[in-house]
């Protein structure tokens, strides 16, 4: 493990953080990675006035309603909580969104991270990249990393044609992806999903498939539950919600149609 050492770690908190007993990791460990490749996709920083008195700090991580809610109940809480130190809260978002999101309320979390982790607070979809702190623990720990980014950005795809497929707006990182698909290896192709942005991962043989859920494993229960249908009954239907997958998966039939 490679030890984190905060520019000024007792400057991060705000007297709420102290009172509720926010905590930093102390080494970057596999759960530092798993977590960190989450962020990069599907997390926000909202700093509001940082430094002034009335200065708000939230991260926050978006998912869909409702499947996606047992991922953000029984994957990301628990993460959050042991990472940090205080519970993230559960929140839907818009009607129009249909969302649900995980946030956690911390000046001493957001500061951690942008200022020892170096991840920033704006747009970083397009510039994402695997952190140099995840590179200098090794392939273990870059793999860690892709697979927090498959749980926010990566699927099963069910049909005639299954596949992982693991999509990015970065060019950097879908060349990242590339790397580790070839020094794994498996059999995959990159694709251009739009003409200026959006890169596609895809690993469509069977052996391959299995090979990469092995070492990059699928954390989000709706493509964890396509996959097992797909292993089981050597095929998926397309389309489907989480109740009918589970339905599937404890034989009810009709859940296909």
């Amino acid at each position: 493990m490679v030890e984190v050492t905060p520019l000024d770690p007792s400057s991060f908190p705000s007297n709420s953080d102290k009172h509720r007993g926010t905590r930093f990791p102390q080494t970057i460990d596999d759960d530092v990675c798993l977590e960190t490749g989450t962020d990069l996709w599907d997390g926000t920083h909202i700093l509001f006035k940082p430094g002034m008195r009335h200065s708000s700090y939230t991260y926050s991580i978006s998912q869909r309603y409702p499947d996606e809610w047992f991922g953000a109940r029984f994957v990301l809480y628990p993460l959050l909580s042991n990472l940090y130190g205080i519970s993230p809260t559960l929140r839907k978002s818009s009607p129009r969104r249909n969302g649900i999101c995980v946030y956690l309320n911390s000046r001493a979390v957001l500061l951690f991270k942008c200022r020892v982790f170096g991840l920033s607070s704006g747009e970083r979809s397009r510039v994402a990249s695997i952190p140099s702190f995840v590179k200098t623990r090794g392939r273990d720990s870059i793999l860690r990393f892709l697979e927090g980014f498959q749980y926010a950005d990566g699927s099963f795809v069910c049909g005639k044609s299954p596949c992982v497929r693991v999509t990015t707006s970065s060019w950097r990182l879908a060349q990242e992806l590339d790397a580790t698909a070839d020094e794994i290896p498996v059999r995959h192709s990159i694709s251009r999903d739009h003409p200026t942005t959006g890169f596609s991962l895809r690993i469509n043989e069977e052996k391959g498939i299995r090979r990469w859920i092995r070492l990059v494993p699928l954390l989000n229960p709706v493509q964890i539950s396509k996959f097992l249908i797909w292993s089981r009954l050597s095929e998926c239907p397309p389309r489907l919600f989480l109740r009918q997958c589970a339905g599937l998966l404890l034989g009810d039939i009709s859940q296909s149609l």
